[in-house]
């Protein structure tokens, strides 16, 4: 699939829609052309819903969580590994904002609350004895997926104390941060972007939350977020520096870095890999991306093709641009992951995850709960929802096509209501239907790549072909 210029939200945006005026001189901050409906505006049905209900009753709530996700926090006796805490807390926090269901709920406060309870005085909560925390396997990583679980629970539910113990987790990094041994990637024979997957997307979130410049100043200093630009690196090579999700988890928050200080030099790893994808033989047909982990260029389905990180970060990169360009291909990217690579990632039932999606060949659930693919998949779950509907100047912009609903307040004290009513993608019909209180409105949609022409019918009546 070749990303050749077709006509994009962005300029059907430009050309009827209210957009700020452009400022002249050097800007300083870089404002999207979509902005999302909260995932609180939206209600989704058909597969996407299905996918989501499934995930939260047969999967989230069925979790043994306090065997397999707190003890560890409790006994913190381990000498390196993972758990996934952080971002069980971040699929949890999105899904009861989402759902409101009071079981859903209750185990957010019950998951958030243990792990204030564990938290050191000097900030830090992990699974790792004192003698070999942060320099040992993935201590930080775990702990940043915990600034930005915690994070959310305060974005969403206004929690105090998810904040202020956020800032103490991220605080504790900074103050040992120049403790690193010089050596340290080759001591783990990983690079250290991958040793602290998430780090600076977490501290981006955090700053955004708090303003508090220290952590953004870290993700431009101490971690030179400007200056990364690592090329494509195919195969399993040194420091495994071809590993695509911690490649496009910062990528993506140097796309969220740009947001605050538009430097176009953010912006070159994120295209790249898009490019690479759709350009370079690196995405295979489902959108599935990668084997082992690793970018390839090789078009082999079987296997280990598609790690569910992976394509879950594909999908937020995705519309991480989609939102900043406008352009509806992103979009239609989008839609080709998460119907065939992360759906494919989860047993019908819902309670079971992949860790790769291959398409030829057998398909092997992963072992357990916890680790990054399982929590992965259930977070990307949860923001699908805020990826539906998107306000675009004065109206609405529709990206995925999915039974939904959604009510969203426009500038004059307007309310817009959006409908669609479908069984897409069984089928090419979307009726889709808005009200705004007697106001004329306006609604953008995509046309995908796959279609060669379509009928726009309003009032039953073609509007156009």
């Amino acid at each position: 699939m070749s990303f050749a210029s077709r006509t994009s939200l962005s300029a059907l945006c430009m050309g009827v829609m209210l957009l700020s005026p452009a400022v002249s001189g050097q800007k300083t901050r870089a404002d999207d052309i979509l902005t999302p409906l909260g995932i609180r505006q939206v209600k989704v049905g058909g597969e996407i819903g299905r996918r989501i209900d499934v995930t939260v009753n047969n999967n989230l709530l069925v979790l043994d969580t306090e065997k397999d996700f707190l003890s560890p926090f409790r006994k913190r006796t381990a000498k390196n590994g993972y758990i996934g805490l952080g971002k069980l807390i971040d699929a949890t926090v999105r899904l009861a904002a989402y759902t409101k269901n009071e079981k859903v709920l209750a185990l957010k406060k019950h998951l958030v609350e243990t792990a204030i309870k564990t938290q050191d005085p000097d900030g830090y909560i992990g699974i790792v004895a004192a003698p070999t925390r942060m320099w040992c396997l993935w201590d930080i990583h775990e702990m940043s997926y915990l600034i930005h679980g915690l994070s959310s629970d305060y974005h969403y539910f206004r929690e105090e104390r998810s904040l202020e113990a956020a800032r103490k987790v991220a605080d504790y990094i900074l103050q040992h941060w120049s403790n690193m041994p010089a050596d340290w990637q080759q001591q783990m024979h990983i690079a250290t972007h991958m040793l602290v997957t998430g780090l600076e997307r977490s501290l981006l979130a955090l700053y955004r939350e708090t303003g508090e410049q220290r952590y953004r100043d870290f993700c431009v200093q101490q971690r030179a977020l400007p200056e990364w630009d690592l090329e494509i690196v195919i195969g399993r090579r040194d420091l495994l520096k071809g590993h695509v999700y911690t490649y496009l988890v910062r990528a993506l928050a140097q796309l969220e870095l740009y947001r605050f200080q538009p430097d176009k030099r953010l912006l070159r790893p994120s295209h790249r890999a898009v490019h690479f994808m759709t350009d370079q033989d690196g995405m295979c047909i489902t959108g599935a991306v990668g084997q082992c982990e690793i970018w390839t260029d090789d078009q082999d389905g079987r296997l280990d093709l598609g790690e569910t990180c992976a394509t879950a970060y594909q999908i937020r990169t995705l519309e991480s641009l989609l939102r900043m360009e406008g352009d509806s291909r992103y979009g239609d990217l989008m839609e080709r992951m998460i119907y065939n690579a992360l759906f494919a990632a989860q047993s019908p039932d819902g309670r079971k995850i992949r860790y790769y999606t291959p398409h030829e060949g057998n398909r092997i659930y992963h072992s357990g709960d916890t680790w990054c693919c399982p929590n992965n998949y259930r977070r990307i779950i949860a923001e699908l929802p805020a990826m539906v509907c998107y306000r675009c100047g004065a109206g609405l912009a529709v990206n995925l096509f999915t039974p939904s609903a959604a009510t969203v307040d426009l500038d004059g004290g307007v309310s817009l209501k959006i409908r669609q009513e479908t069984d897409y993608p069984t089928s090419g019909r979307v009726p889709t239907g808005n009200e705004a209180d007697n106001q004329s409105s306006q609604m953008l949609d995509h046309d995908p790549v796959y279609v060669t022409s379509r009928n726009i019918v309003v009032n039953h009546s073609i509007a156009s072909g």
